[in-house]
Protein backbone atom coordinates (compact mmCIF):
# COMPACT_ATOMS: atom_id res chain seq x y z
CA UNK A 1 0.00 0.00 0.00
CA UNK A 2 1.38 3.06 -1.23
CA UNK A 3 1.61 6.40 0.87
CA UNK A 4 -1.30 8.00 -0.85
CA UNK A 5 -3.66 4.89 0.32
CA UNK A 6 -2.86 5.65 4.05
CA UNK A 7 -4.29 9.47 3.23
CA UNK A 8 -7.56 8.75 5.62
CA UNK A 9 -5.96 7.40 8.50
CA UNK A 10 -2.63 10.35 8.49
CA UNK A 11 -5.02 13.21 8.06
CA UNK A 12 -7.87 11.84 10.80
CA UNK A 13 -5.75 10.69 13.49
CA UNK A 14 -5.98 12.51 16.82
CA UNK A 15 -2.73 12.16 18.90
CA UNK A 16 -3.44 13.42 21.61
CA UNK A 17 -7.15 11.28 21.86
CA UNK A 18 -4.99 8.08 20.98
CA UNK A 19 -1.80 9.15 23.74
CA UNK A 20 -5.39 10.17 26.24
CA UNK A 21 -6.72 6.13 26.21
CA UNK A 22 -3.13 4.98 26.36
CA UNK A 23 -2.13 2.27 29.32
CA UNK A 24 1.30 3.41 29.03
CA UNK A 25 1.56 7.09 26.89
CA UNK A 26 5.09 7.14 27.55
CA UNK A 27 5.74 3.97 25.35
CA UNK A 28 2.96 4.66 23.42
CA UNK A 29 4.44 8.36 22.17
CA UNK A 30 7.80 6.58 21.29
CA UNK A 31 5.81 4.23 19.09
CA UNK A 32 4.21 6.87 17.27
CA UNK A 33 6.95 9.18 16.88
CA UNK A 34 8.59 6.14 14.74
CA UNK A 35 5.62 5.50 13.21
CA UNK A 36 5.33 8.98 12.22
CA UNK A 37 8.55 9.76 11.53
CA UNK A 38 8.92 6.77 8.78
CA UNK A 39 5.72 7.95 7.24
CA UNK A 40 7.34 11.80 6.73
CA UNK A 41 10.11 10.44 5.10
CA UNK A 42 7.93 8.52 2.82
CA UNK A 43 5.90 11.53 2.06
CA UNK A 44 9.32 13.70 1.04
CA UNK A 45 10.39 11.07 -0.84
CA UNK A 46 7.49 10.17 -3.00
CA UNK A 47 6.33 13.97 -2.61
CA UNK A 48 8.98 15.09 -5.49
CA UNK A 49 7.41 12.50 -8.44
CA UNK A 50 4.29 13.65 -7.40
CA UNK A 51 4.64 17.21 -8.13
CA UNK A 52 6.49 16.53 -10.88
CA UNK A 53 3.47 14.84 -12.48
CA UNK A 54 1.39 17.67 -10.95
CA UNK A 55 3.90 19.93 -13.04
CA UNK A 56 3.55 17.89 -16.30
CA UNK A 57 -0.39 17.07 -16.64
CA UNK A 58 -0.44 21.33 -16.57
CA UNK A 59 2.28 21.51 -19.17
CA UNK A 60 0.09 19.31 -21.62
CA UNK A 61 -3.65 21.26 -20.27
CA UNK A 62 -1.80 24.26 -21.38
CA UNK A 63 -0.05 23.00 -24.57
CA UNK A 64 -3.57 21.81 -25.81
CA UNK A 65 -5.53 25.39 -24.88
CA UNK A 66 -2.57 26.85 -26.69
CA UNK A 67 -2.36 24.79 -29.99
CA UNK A 68 -6.51 25.08 -29.78
CA UNK A 69 -6.17 28.87 -29.92
CA UNK A 70 -3.46 28.38 -32.39
CA UNK A 71 -5.67 26.51 -35.00
CA UNK A 72 -8.59 28.94 -34.30
CA UNK A 73 -6.46 32.30 -35.42
CA UNK A 74 -5.53 30.34 -38.25
CA UNK A 75 -8.83 29.08 -39.49
CA UNK A 76 -9.73 33.24 -38.73
CA UNK A 77 -7.03 34.80 -40.94
CA UNK A 78 -8.44 31.89 -43.68
CA UNK A 79 -11.70 32.68 -43.63
CA UNK A 80 -10.37 36.32 -43.92
CA UNK A 81 -8.07 35.76 -46.92
CA UNK A 82 -11.74 33.83 -48.63
CA UNK A 83 -9.80 30.60 -47.96
CA UNK A 84 -12.76 28.53 -46.70
CA UNK A 85 -11.21 24.66 -47.26
CA UNK A 86 -7.63 25.82 -45.03
CA UNK A 87 -10.16 27.15 -42.86
CA UNK A 88 -12.16 24.16 -42.55
CA UNK A 89 -8.52 22.26 -41.93
CA UNK A 90 -7.76 23.96 -39.42
CA UNK A 91 -11.22 23.78 -37.79
CA UNK A 92 -11.01 20.45 -37.83
CA UNK A 93 -8.08 20.04 -36.25
CA UNK A 94 -8.97 22.67 -33.11
CA UNK A 95 -12.13 19.98 -32.92
CA UNK A 96 -9.33 17.12 -32.49
CA UNK A 97 -7.95 19.11 -30.05
CA UNK A 98 -10.50 19.70 -27.86
CA UNK A 99 -11.56 16.22 -28.09
CA UNK A 100 -8.68 15.22 -26.08
CA UNK A 101 -8.93 18.44 -23.74
CA UNK A 102 -11.03 16.47 -21.49
CA UNK A 103 -9.02 14.00 -21.15
CA UNK A 104 -5.89 15.98 -20.07
CA UNK A 105 -7.85 18.03 -17.96
CA UNK A 106 -9.39 15.25 -15.84
CA UNK A 107 -5.44 13.72 -15.78
CA UNK A 108 -4.20 16.90 -14.57
CA UNK A 109 -6.88 17.66 -11.73
CA UNK A 110 -6.14 13.89 -10.90
CA UNK A 111 -2.32 14.70 -10.62
CA UNK A 112 -2.95 17.77 -8.39
CA UNK A 113 -5.72 15.80 -6.42
CA UNK A 114 -2.28 14.18 -5.46
CA UNK A 115 -0.40 16.85 -5.04
CA UNK A 116 -2.63 18.59 -2.45
CA UNK A 117 -3.07 15.15 -0.43
CA UNK A 118 0.67 14.96 -0.26
CA UNK A 119 0.94 18.39 1.14
CA UNK A 120 -1.58 17.97 3.69
CA UNK A 121 -0.33 14.40 4.93
CA UNK A 122 3.23 16.39 5.17
CA UNK A 123 1.53 19.17 7.21
CA UNK A 124 -0.34 17.04 9.46
CA UNK A 125 2.75 14.71 10.11
CA UNK A 126 5.39 17.53 10.99
CA UNK A 127 2.15 19.12 13.10
CA UNK A 128 1.84 15.17 14.80
CA UNK A 129 5.44 14.95 15.57
CA UNK A 130 5.85 18.58 17.07
CA UNK A 131 3.01 17.38 19.15
CA UNK A 132 4.63 14.05 20.15
CA UNK A 133 8.00 15.74 21.20
CA UNK A 134 5.94 18.21 23.38
CA UNK A 135 3.63 15.36 25.28
CA UNK A 136 6.88 13.32 25.67
CA UNK A 137 9.09 16.24 27.31
CA UNK A 138 5.75 17.00 29.54
CA UNK A 139 5.77 13.28 30.33
CA UNK A 140 9.89 13.60 31.57
CA UNK A 141 9.54 16.50 33.13
CA UNK A 142 6.51 15.27 35.68
CA UNK A 143 8.73 12.57 36.76
CA UNK A 144 10.50 12.08 40.15
CA UNK A 145 12.11 9.83 42.34
CA UNK A 146 11.71 10.27 45.89
CA UNK A 147 11.30 13.85 46.35
CA UNK A 148 14.14 14.69 44.11
CA UNK A 149 13.15 16.10 40.56
CA UNK A 150 15.14 14.09 37.88
CA UNK A 151 17.56 16.86 36.10
CA UNK A 152 18.22 15.28 33.33
CA UNK A 153 15.05 16.10 30.99
CA UNK A 154 14.89 19.05 28.83
CA UNK A 155 12.11 20.88 30.86
CA UNK A 156 13.56 20.98 33.95
CA UNK A 157 16.93 22.30 32.71
CA UNK A 158 15.28 24.98 30.85
CA UNK A 159 13.80 26.10 33.99
CA UNK A 160 16.28 25.65 36.73
CA UNK A 161 19.28 25.42 34.98
CA UNK A 162 22.45 22.42 36.18
CA UNK A 163 21.29 23.06 40.02
CA UNK A 164 19.84 19.75 41.67
CA UNK A 165 16.92 20.81 43.70
CA UNK A 166 15.66 18.60 46.43
CA UNK A 167 11.30 19.49 47.56
CA UNK A 168 11.26 20.63 50.92
CA UNK A 169 9.22 18.95 53.78
CA UNK A 170 6.48 20.52 52.30
CA UNK A 171 7.13 19.57 48.28
CA UNK A 172 7.84 22.59 47.46
CA UNK A 173 10.81 23.28 45.49
CA UNK A 174 13.35 25.63 46.21
CA UNK A 175 14.95 28.98 44.09
CA UNK A 176 17.59 27.25 41.86
CA UNK A 177 21.21 27.78 42.60
CA UNK A 178 22.16 27.97 39.29
CA UNK A 179 22.27 31.71 38.28
CA UNK A 180 21.96 31.54 35.14
CA UNK A 181 18.81 30.40 35.17
CA UNK A 182 15.11 31.36 34.12
CA UNK A 183 14.29 30.33 37.89
CA UNK A 184 16.68 32.17 39.45
CA UNK A 185 16.86 35.26 37.59
CA UNK A 186 12.89 35.41 37.73
CA UNK A 187 13.45 35.27 41.70
CA UNK A 188 15.84 38.14 41.87
CA UNK A 189 13.47 40.15 39.44
CA UNK A 190 10.54 39.30 41.98
CA UNK A 191 12.61 40.16 44.95
CA UNK A 192 13.41 43.44 43.40
CA UNK A 193 9.60 44.34 43.31
CA UNK A 194 9.46 43.44 39.52
CA UNK A 195 11.10 46.91 38.14
CA UNK A 196 10.86 47.53 34.58
CA UNK A 197 15.05 47.02 34.38
CA UNK A 198 17.74 45.09 33.78
CA UNK A 199 17.05 42.36 35.97
CA UNK A 200 13.38 42.10 33.69
CA UNK A 201 15.54 41.63 30.33
CA UNK A 202 18.37 39.04 32.21
CA UNK A 203 14.89 37.24 33.04
CA UNK A 204 13.19 37.34 29.90
CA UNK A 205 16.41 36.75 28.08
CA UNK A 206 17.54 33.46 30.22
CA UNK A 207 13.66 32.33 29.59
CA UNK A 208 13.71 32.79 25.69
CA UNK A 209 17.18 31.50 25.20
CA UNK A 210 15.68 28.28 26.90
CA UNK A 211 13.11 28.10 24.74
CA UNK A 212 10.40 29.11 26.92
CA UNK A 213 7.71 31.61 25.83
CA UNK A 214 6.37 34.88 28.06
CA UNK A 215 2.99 35.61 27.44
CA UNK A 216 2.64 38.94 28.77
CA UNK A 217 -0.66 41.15 29.44
CA UNK A 218 -1.36 43.67 27.62
CA UNK A 219 -4.29 46.04 26.58
CA UNK A 220 -5.80 45.54 22.74
CA UNK A 221 -7.54 48.94 22.09
CA UNK A 222 -10.71 46.51 21.43
CA UNK A 223 -11.04 43.93 23.71
CA UNK A 224 -8.77 45.37 26.63
CA UNK A 225 -6.36 43.89 29.02
CA UNK A 226 -5.58 39.92 28.44
CA UNK A 227 -2.97 37.48 27.27
CA UNK A 228 -2.57 37.74 23.60
CA UNK A 229 -0.79 35.60 20.82
CA UNK A 230 -0.77 35.53 17.30
CA UNK A 231 -0.37 33.38 14.07
CA UNK A 232 2.15 34.21 11.45
CA UNK A 233 1.67 32.25 7.91
CA UNK A 234 3.67 33.75 4.86
CA UNK A 235 1.82 33.07 1.49
CA UNK A 236 3.39 29.73 0.18
CA UNK A 237 3.20 30.44 -4.20
CA UNK A 238 5.37 27.44 -5.41
CA UNK A 239 5.57 24.69 -3.07
CA UNK A 240 9.07 23.23 -4.08
CA UNK A 241 8.66 20.13 -1.43
CA UNK A 242 11.91 21.11 0.26
CA UNK A 243 11.36 22.84 3.79
CA UNK A 244 14.61 24.43 4.76
CA UNK A 245 15.24 25.49 1.08
CA UNK A 246 13.83 28.82 -0.20
CA UNK A 247 12.97 27.93 -3.76
CA UNK A 248 11.82 30.44 -6.45
CA UNK A 249 8.89 32.38 -5.90
CA UNK A 250 8.29 30.06 -3.16
CA UNK A 251 6.82 32.71 -0.98
CA UNK A 252 4.67 35.56 -2.19
CA UNK A 253 1.26 37.12 -3.47
CA UNK A 254 1.25 36.88 -7.38
CA UNK A 255 -1.17 38.89 -9.46
CA UNK A 256 -3.95 36.75 -11.45
CA UNK A 257 -4.21 33.89 -8.61
CA UNK A 258 -6.40 33.45 -6.35
CA UNK A 259 -5.37 31.68 -2.72
CA UNK A 260 -7.94 30.02 -1.26
CA UNK A 261 -6.32 29.57 2.80
CA UNK A 262 -8.24 27.20 5.70
CA UNK A 263 -6.65 27.09 9.25
CA UNK A 264 -6.55 22.61 9.27
CA UNK A 265 -4.96 22.67 13.24
CA UNK A 266 -3.55 24.81 15.94
CA UNK A 267 -1.10 22.78 17.59
CA UNK A 268 0.04 25.01 20.36
CA UNK A 269 -0.30 28.75 21.59
CA UNK A 270 0.85 31.46 19.08
CA UNK A 271 3.71 33.78 19.63
CA UNK A 272 3.63 36.35 22.21
CA UNK A 273 2.53 40.40 21.01
CA UNK A 274 6.02 41.72 22.29
CA UNK A 275 8.87 39.79 20.17
CA UNK A 276 11.23 40.17 23.08
CA UNK A 277 9.38 37.48 24.62
CA UNK A 278 9.57 35.14 22.03
CA UNK A 279 12.34 32.28 21.73
CA UNK A 280 11.24 31.52 18.12
CA UNK A 281 10.56 35.22 16.38
CA UNK A 282 9.41 35.35 13.03
CA UNK A 283 12.35 36.46 10.76
CA UNK A 284 10.53 38.15 7.41
CA UNK A 285 13.95 37.12 5.38
CA UNK A 286 13.53 33.16 6.36
CA UNK A 287 9.67 32.85 5.75
CA UNK A 288 8.22 29.77 7.35
CA UNK A 289 11.47 27.61 6.11
CA UNK A 290 12.26 26.78 9.68
CA UNK A 291 10.87 27.02 13.54
CA UNK A 292 8.38 25.63 15.49
CA UNK A 293 5.01 24.31 13.48
CA UNK A 294 1.89 26.78 15.21
CA UNK A 295 -0.49 26.07 12.91
CA UNK A 296 -1.39 24.01 9.82
CA UNK A 297 -3.16 25.55 6.65
CA UNK A 298 -4.38 24.33 3.42
CA UNK A 299 -3.76 26.67 0.78
CA UNK A 300 -4.96 26.26 -2.48
CA UNK A 301 -3.74 28.36 -5.36
CA UNK A 302 -6.28 29.06 -8.28
CA UNK A 303 -5.37 30.21 -11.52
CA UNK A 304 -7.63 32.81 -13.37
CA UNK A 305 -9.86 31.00 -15.68
CA UNK A 306 -9.58 31.81 -19.48
CA UNK A 307 -13.14 31.65 -21.21
CA UNK A 308 -13.23 31.56 -24.75
CA UNK A 309 -16.49 33.09 -27.01
CA UNK A 310 -17.13 32.72 -30.62
CA UNK A 311 -18.01 35.06 -32.43
CA UNK A 312 -19.87 36.06 -35.86
CA UNK A 313 -20.10 38.82 -37.94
Amino acid sequence: MGILDRFTSIVKANINELLDKAEDPEKMVDQYLREMTESLAEVREATAGVMAEERRCKKLVDENLAEMEKYEELARKALAAGNEADARVFLAKKQELAGRSEGLVVAFEGAKANADKMRQMHDKLVADIEELNARKAAIKAATTTEGTVITTNAFYTAVFGTATVEKDADGNIPTSTDTNSPDYKWAQWNKAGKPSDHLLQEFKKAATTNGITLYQSSEDEKDGWGYYCYYFYWNRHNDNGNNGVMGDMEFGVVRNNVYKLAVTNINRLGHPRLSDNDPDPENPDNPDESGDVYISLSVEVMPWTVRENNIEF
